[in-house]
């Protein structure tokens, strides 16, 4: 005899109250309950007198599997398990419409083409100025930890170090060699 089990709580069991009643002398009053949702089938044993086993083996509480034997007393039930299909969906990656840099050459904010970058992700190695980033922790401490919005990833700061400026020899020395002979 068929079972078609609607999602949620479906009770079984010999008494007329419950969802699918069977009249048989090897079924209790209230034997079990099975709950039904998008993770499977779940099956529990409400303290039947003779007993539930899946594949012999007797259980109180297990998930059902596609191909299991459901015992109830002394009635066989084959499991019917509908597969699950996990379908995760394409998202577009969104392109920058700005270039990474500022006109001097300093790195740009993701968000802000604007303004220097204080901060790079190191897993998606954006750069983010100190507005589009995440600090947790306390406030001036040492052990801040400062994330990307966008990954998640630990950003690290951008250091920028001034270009060492050059004496009157050094700019001769870029435009001018001397060949010993």
């Amino acid at each position: 005899m068929p079972i078609e089990l609607k999602k949620g709580l479906n009770r079984i069991g010999r008494r007329a109250d419950n969802d699918f009643q069977i009249l048989d002398a090897s079924i209790s009053g209230y034997h079990c309950e099975l709950q039904v949702s998008e993770m499977g089938v779940a099956f529990r044993d409400v303290g039947s007198t003779n007993g539930s086993f899946i594949n012999g083996k007797r259980v109180t509480k297990e998930l059902l599997n596609p191909g299991s034997v459901l015992t109830l007393g002394s009635i066989d039930f084959d499991v019917d398990v509908p597969g699950v299909n996990v379908a995760i969906p394409t998202r577009p990656k969104v392109e920058e419409s700005f270039a990474n840099f500022l006109s001097d050459g300093t790195a740009a904010c993701q968000k802000h083409a604007t303004v220097a970058a204080s901060q790079k992700c190191q897993k998606c190695e954006k750069t983010w100025c100190e507005e589009c980033v995440r600090r947790t922790g306390l406030t001036g401490s040492a052990n801040q930890i400062v994330s990307c919005l966008e990954c998640g990833g630990k950003c690290a700061a951008i250091v920028y170090t001034a270009p060492k400026k050059k004496s009157f020899f050094d700019k001769i020395g870029d435009t001018m060699r001397l060949i010993k002979k």
